[in-house]
């Protein structure tokens, strides 16, 4: 032993070793408490177990049983709701488009003798059930493939066919620019021979896939090739009765071949994308009745105009660079560039029928050339007759309120959409002035039962606000302008445009999207005089102390444009040949120094220091009435409002900014890093009793797993443009409802969802997480779903905000649109969601606005989502590492201007710590205390305002004991490993110890 001991240069070694190992451990450690949240969210303990909840913060779950508690059987029968909830989006939100007759009688709904069906097309194996994005995963036990969809409602299928779908590489079905179909010498002669026992209908399923960080190349929306060739051998073929097409994408595609006879399409559903249970929904829109034989009607409307061509829009023109996006069709998005030129055209005014933006007309642009299935647009099995018998203007309320009446003059139950449009008068100032005005534009609208020959009244109402326009260039604010507005109804936006310019004038040629003459339905339209107001809107609705004004003059390309000339030409409907996008711009128009500074951050030179602020600017601790130091929890908070006198708990009769101000203080600097540090999750903060939190993701579904019964993964439901095409409010907020309580069951707080950026080109790839290509309907629909599921407990972070349009480049790129677009469109959904659903969370775009990062956007987040808005939630940045001191994603500048929450990035508590400590800046500590207020602000609003914590709840996890452990115990190795070299050098150097013989 003596002889061991005495060896220096083995216990150097094993010592040298042992601090490797330990150095390495105690890094590990670090990047352990970096990435907590996360490690939490993979080892499924970021969530917090709901079970009762005390007070009414919330409305709670519909399934809590009578002690107000959760538990497996209320999930049960929640689960059970929620798949059926799935079936019923797509009976709703599916949209026939095209039902042609055979032998005198509609192809549609398939008869009760016609069960025996091809199910043709690789998608019909190979279904796009989700975005590829971040969000619910597949519980395969449960998930409905369209061939089990079939069979469980009674047809026979072909299953030579569809077995030998199974046996093909899926590699062809993953990324949106990938192939997607078989060339037709797949289909052999014995595969053939099989289609006579199952020839009661050929149904082709044609996908198109979504994802994130990537668009699909141009063309891909187009019919391709191998796509054609199975149309014309199936009605080569002439075995199948009938050939519906089932169109599974979240894109609007191109439409140009479905009326082509040689192949042979006799009926044509919109799908959309149905999530992982929905697809019975579209089986049943088929049978025209579900498993139970209640009436399936299809009741769906396009919230996306399906053109000719996909590419045939202005705004496709710049769509697709990876540096700049410059939306030089202004306020002609969508619908309101295609029915605006129509009116133009059929005026024969602005050279709308010029060759400019020609893809399908022969010689000048004609609109049924061009287009598909209009916005709005959807068939049914029965017809429906609608009409306006009143309108009126309601002064005390600021609404326009339209009563309708819709009768249904077929023979089948069904559900009608009404939808409001309005058409504002195009005033001599706007033509002046450059401003834009569409034709047509949705306001509101509504869904009424109406069985078989009856009549239903509804009466739809909405803000006069939104009959505005934004004047960036003279009044700098919202105007009302004098006139004649018309409000319509109408099987879309082109039908009740073309009502309206029926009233206006009945001789004119007004054609419908298939050419068509049009008769006018003149009861389907009511007007109003409005008198001019420049003064009403020129302050906030939400709020009438802010002002409104131009917030984004540096997002227009032509401010960095110094001469006149080289000015870039907006679409302007007075001239659409000379303003008609000529070719994609490449070119930043910003100096190199205003892009590569996004936005620094530089402590102010008055500003107050760190060092001299410790127990009176934070770590303050708060003494009460009595002169007692009391602790302020985060439950208290709950009960306590921002601004406002406190009206219960033990702080009734208290200021609400004063007793925030107080809980916040409490807090010192590494408290206050805690909670503006999101990786999957938002860590304790002990010092206030505040339970950490999950911050989830998935626009369509949480990415979660139930903590009842039998912990399977959260629904992954339908998709944006399923329930949008509901044109269902109720439906719309079940959507919602549905996902907040899944919220509850999972434990989840918050979820960064839904998406709410317009389809600006239908090749943006984030189309199945969006929801239309309209902002006031986006305005809509995300108020309903952010403000059901907020009655239920969850704060969801709408997103991502804004001008996030394209997946190509989307980090970095340079987003330039006028202001008057940016308020009107791009906005709105995002206005919506914040005020008419009371939402408390946000995320911001990876883009830039103009040259600044939309994480560093002042204006954007401080005047307008604050000040104009009315806004007290917290805002999110989009998933991005940064640091202090880089140009994009600079934590201290981020911080500085209104960013409350950084997305998976558990170090940048850390670096904000280092950048207040190395610049003894007292500011940057204000702005940490502001993002704390918000973000416990937007949480104590959800659920978990509702829990009790006591400092036993807020231990730490097993991994982190764990951890601490193994860390503790190398460095006990060490030491003593260290000590024997020390000991084995000083026995060294003594004289050998001569043993005895």
């Amino acid at each position: 032993m003596a002889k061991l001991i005495a060896k220096p240069k083995l216990w150097m070694g094993l010592a040298t070793v042992s601090l490797l190992v330990t150095t390495l451990m105690f890094s590990g450690q670090q990047l352990t408490n970096v990435y907590a949240g996360l490690i939490n969210d993979v080892l499924g303990l970021s969530t917090t177990k709901v079970g009762s909840l005390e007070g009414d913060v919330v409305e709670g779950s519909a399934y809590k049983d009578s002690t107000g508690s959760l538990s497996d059987e209320g999930w049960s029968r929640m689960i059970a709701d929620s798949y059926k909830f799935c079936e019923e989006a797509v009976e709703q939100g599916a949209v026939l488009l095209k039902n042609s007759e055979k032998d005198g009688k509609p192809v549609l709904p398939l008869a009760e003798d016609e069960r025996n069906v091809s199910l043709l097309g690789r998608g019909s194996k190979n279904l796009f059930m989700r975005s590829g994005a971040g969000g619910a995963a597949p519980n395969e036990n449960f998930v409905v493939y369209l061939d089990q969809a079939f069979e469980r409602n009674g047809f026979s299928i072909n299953r030579t066919i569809f077995d030998a779908y199974s046996k093909l590489s899926l590699s062809q079905m993953t990324t949106p620019s990938t192939n997607v179909e078989q060339a037709v010498s797949f289909y052999t002669p014995e595969r053939k021979a099989t289609f006579a026992e199952y020839s009661d209908a050929a149904i082709v399923t044609i996908v198109r896939i979504g994802t994130e960080n990537t668009d699909p190349a141009p063309g891909r929306l187009d019919l391709h090739n191998d796509e054609k060739d199975l149309l014309r051998m199936i009605k080569n073929e002439g075995v199948f009765k009938k050939t519906i097409v089932i169109i599974n994408a979240p894109f609007p595609m191109s439409v140009d071949w479905v009326d082509d006879p040689q192949y042979g399409v006799d009926a044509l559903l919109y799908m959309g994308v149905p999530g992982y249970y929905g697809s019975p929904g579209v089986v049943h829109a088929l049978m025209g009745k579900n498993a139970a034989g209640e009436v399936v009607n299809p009741s769906g409307h396009l919230a996306n105009t399906f053109a000719a061509s996909a590419s045939s829009s202005p705004a496709y023109v710049n769509f697709g660079n990876r540096n700049i996006a410059v939306y030089q069709e202004g306020v002609y998005v969508g619908y309101k560039y295609y029915e605006t030129r129509y009116e133009d055209a059929i005026l024969g005014q602005g050279n709308a029928t010029s060759t400019k933006g020609v893809f399908h007309s022969n010689g000048g642009w004609n609109y049924a050339d061009e287009m598909g299935y209009p916005f709005g647009f959807g068939l049914s099995y029965t017809d429906f007759e609608q009409r306006i018998t009143n309108i009126r203007y309601n002064a005390g309320t600021d609404q326009i309120e339209v009563t309708a009446e819709v009768r249904n003059v077929g023979d089948m139950d069904g559900k009608a959409s009404v939808q409001v449009y309005v058409q504002a008068p195009y005033t001599q100032f706007d033509k002046d002035n450059g401003l834009g005005r569409p034709s047509i534009a949705l306001m509101e609208y509504d869904k009424v039962d109406v069985k078989a020959g009856q009549t239903v009244a509804t009466t739809i109402k909405f803000d006069r606000y939104f009959l505005a326009t934004y004047d960036y260039k003279v009044n700098k604010h919202y105007i009302l302008e004098g006139g004649t507005y018309y409000f319509a109804l109408g099987n879309g936006a082109h039908e009740a445009l073309n009502n309206i310019l029926f009233v206006k004038d009945p001789t004119l040629p007004l054609v419908d999207h298939l050419g068509e003459a049009y008769d006018g339905v003149s009861n389907a339209v009511r007007s109003l005089e409005i008198e001019e107001d420049l003064i009403k809107y020129a302050t906030s609705v939400y709020d009438s102390n802010v002002q409104v004004t131009n917030q984004f003059d540096d997002a227009d390309y032509n401010y960095f444009v110094s001469n006149p000339a080289n000015h870039i030409k907006y679409v302007d409907r007075q001239d659409w040949d000379g303003t008609w996008p000529n070719s994609l711009i490449t070119t930043n128009p910003a100096p190199s120094a205003a892009l590569n500074m996004a936005q620094y951050y530089s402590k102010p030179v008055d500003g107050p220091k760190y060092s001299e602020g410790d127990g009176t600017a934070y770590n303050v601790p708060y003494i009460n009435d009595d002169g007692e130091v009391e602790l302020i929890t985060f439950s208290d908070m709950s009960d306590i409002p921002l601004e406002g006198e406190v009206t219960e708990g033990r702080f009734a009769g208290k200021d609400g900014a004063e007793m925030w101000d107080a809980f916040i203080k409490q807090m010192d600097l590494d408290d206050l890093i805690i909670s503006v540090s999101d990786n999957r999750g938002i860590l304790d903060v002990k010092k206030v009793l505040k339970k950490g939190n999950s911050v989830a993701e998935g626009p369509e579904g949480l990415l979660s797993r139930f903590q009842y019964g039998d912990k399977r993964w959260a629904t992954g439901f339908p998709t944006g443009p399923v329930y949008s095409a509901t044109f269902d409010h109720e439906m719309q907020a079940k959507f919602g409802g549905f996902y907040g309580e899944e919220a509850l069951f999972c434990g989840v707080a918050s979820v960064n969802a839904p998406g709410a950026n317009i389809n600006r080109t239908p090749y943006g790839s984030r189309a199945s997480e969006y929801m239309t290509e309209d902002g006031m309907m986006n305005y809509l629909v995300a108020a309903n779903v952010v403000g059901a599921a907020r009655k239920k407990g969850l704060i969801m972070n709408i997103k991502h905000c804004f001008l996030n349009n394209q997946e190509n480049g989307r980090q970095r790129i340079s987003t330039f649109c006028d202001e008057q677009a940016i308020r009107e469109i791009y906005l709105r959904p995002f206005e919506g969601a914040l005020t008419k659903g009371k939402g408390l969370g946000i995320m911001t775009s990876y883009n830039r606005i103009g040259v600044v990062y939309a994480a560093t956007h002042e204006p954007l987040m401080m005047n307008v989502m604050r000040g104009e808005w009315a806004y007290r939630g917290f805002i999110i940045d989009d998933a991005l590492t940064g640091s202090n001191t880089a140009d994009y994603a600079n934590g201290p500048a981020m911080i500085y201007c209104g960013t409350d929450l950084f997305c998976l990035d558990g170090n940048r508590g850390t670096q904000l710590k280092q950048w207040v400590t190395q610049n003894d800046d007292g500011t940057m500590v204000e702005c940490l205390q502001r993002a704390n207020k918000y973000v416990m602000y937007g949480i104590s609003r959800s659920w978990m305002g509702g829990l009790r914590i006591s400092e036993a709840d807020l231990g730490n996890p097993w991994w982190k004991d764990v951890v601490n452990g193994m860390v503790i115990g190398a460095t006990v190795v060490t030491a003593a490993l260290v000590g024997l070299y020390i000991f084995s050098e000083i026995i060294s150097k003594k004289k050998p110890v001569v043993e005895a013989e």
